[in-house]
């Protein structure tokens, strides 16, 4: 009778044991259901593969340079031409400003068009003196060709104006090259230099994306992708860690260039992510509608569409 009831204690311990045990989260379970994201990826269908940046850009001086200022750190939202990183401007700053000033300056043109209202009253005055024969024709002659280079002069003060602005415009091109700013609203992913470095022109040192829309390119079989068009809808399962999500998609872009290997063809989808989902995540895509037991997930990831 003893053994028997060490049995049963024995059993229902067990029972606890294997309980506890089921309590406690599993490697790689992403939902409260505790369904992992294979499983689940399963029975959704559709091809694996990524989350991609809608933009991805990396950054380099086009000069080399002394690093002055670096303005921002991983993870920064950045608005369009916001600065990331200055260089050392040296001199390009006192010559930027004195091109400034001569671009601006019309006292050269204003000197043209004294020196040519001039020249013409001194013609029509020469003009009457040579009519009542105070003058003779050689002094007209000079007084008309003095009048005739001084409008000359008012057109090359004019020409010379706009050289200077022209040339304000390089300076100021030359200024932009010591300064990295963002090609568009982006987040920064990397930065690989610190204020004193010293660069090469043309080597990164900085990298920033835009997650908003993101971008999943999908190895669709060819049969399938032939079918497509741009704008098609697709739907997208995204690794979501805790919260799996369905997410509406369209397609964007399809290669001309099948895999003859694979039989595929590559498909690019856009997502809306106003959530600000990171890239990278893994993903699902197929271009039917998914079944109804995936209801629920698609309400979330509209829900999470708008934040």
């Amino acid at each position: 009778m003893a053994k028997t009831r060490t049995m049963v204690a024995c059993g229902v311990l067990g029972v606890g044991v294997l309980a506890a045990l089921a309590a406690v989260p599993q490697p790689g379970r992403l939902d409260d259901s505790g369904r992992d994201i294979e499983s689940l990826a399963h029975e959704f269908g559709g091809e694996s593969t990524f989350t991609r940046p809608g933009q991805d850009a990396e950054i380099s001086f086009q000069i080399s340079t002394q690093v002055m200022e670096v303005a921002v750190s991983i993870g920064d939202q950045v608005a369009k031409d916001g600065l990331l990183i200055q260089g050392d401007l040296g001199e390009n700053v006192a010559l930027l400003k004195r091109q400034r000033e001569r671009a601006d300056s019309d006292i050269p043109l204003r000197r043209a068009k004294e020196q040519h209202e001039l020249a013409k009253v001194e013609l029509e005055r020469v003009r009457t003196a040579e009519a009542g024969g105070g003058a003779n024709e050689q002094e007209l002659n000079r007084a008309r060709v003095s009048a005739a280079i001084a409008a000359i002069d008012v057109e090359q003060a004019e020409w010379n104006g706009e050289q200077e602005k022209i040339t304000l415009e390089q300076v100021e091109k030359r200024v932009e090259l010591y300064s990295l700013r963002a090609p568009f609203d982006c987040r920064v992913v990397s930065v690989d230099v610190d204020v004193g470095d010293t660069l090469r022109d043309g080597e990164a040192v900085i990298n920033v994306v835009s997650i908003d829309p993101l971008h999943i390119d999908v190895d669709a079989p060819l049969a399938q992708a032939m079918r497509l068009a741009v704008g098609d809808p697709a739907w997208a399962l995204i690794g979501v860690p805790g919260e799996p999500v369905v997410m509406n998609a369209r397609v964007v872009g399809i290669s001309p260039y099948a895999s003859f290997a694979a039989r595929s063809l590559r498909v690019r989808v856009e997502i809306d992510n106003a959530r600000g989902l990171p890239a990278g995540l893994p993903a699902w895509v197929r271009f039917s509608e998914p079944a109804p037991q995936f209801e629920t997930l698609i309400a979330k990831g509209e829900r999470n569409i708008g934040g």
